[in-house]
């Protein structure tokens, strides 16, 4: 497969010796058009694969798949019984916060047994929804 630094290199060595030689200025307005074309294709591809992060979180949806979370969460001044910890009450955090810390965890960044387990039996759209529905709550007290 050709990688991103070949074509890089190719379009270098070309574009260079246009320049310096001068000898085909039609090759030179060739050159700035790829240059052109390969910013859409880079931006166009930067925005596809953002597409699942950009998914909007549905609150209502989130409501229903964050039953089991609101037994801790859910709970002013909830600490664990063993080990001792407090659990955090998320209503009202940021939404986007939530995402990346769910995620975090379902991908093993973030230390706690039972949260890691939890987000992985969760999809992306799941975590959207959830963080979602977290987010429109108020804060505590």
């Amino acid at each position: 497969m050709w990688d991103k630094t070949y074509w890089f290199t190719l379009w270098l060595q070309l574009y260079s010796s246009a320049i310096v030689f001068n000898k085909n200025p039609k090759l030179l307005n060739n050159m700035h058009k790829f240059r052109s074309c390969w910013h859409v294709v880079a931006l166009t591809c930067a925005f596809i694969s953002a597409g699942p992060a950009l998914a909007a979180g549905d609150p209502e949806a989130g409501k229903i798949k964050a039953d089991t979370c609101t037994g801790c969460h859910g709970i002013p001044g909830y600490k664990n019984v063993y080990p001792t910890f407090h659990v955090p009450k998320i209503g009202g955090q940021n939404e986007a916060y939530l995402v990346s810390a769910l995620t975090a965890y379902r991908q093993g960044e973030r230390q706690h047994d039972t949260m890691q387990l939890q987000g992985q039996a969760l999809s992306d759209q799941d975590i959207a929804d959830i963080a979602a529905f977290f987010a429109s709550l108020g804060g505590e007290d």
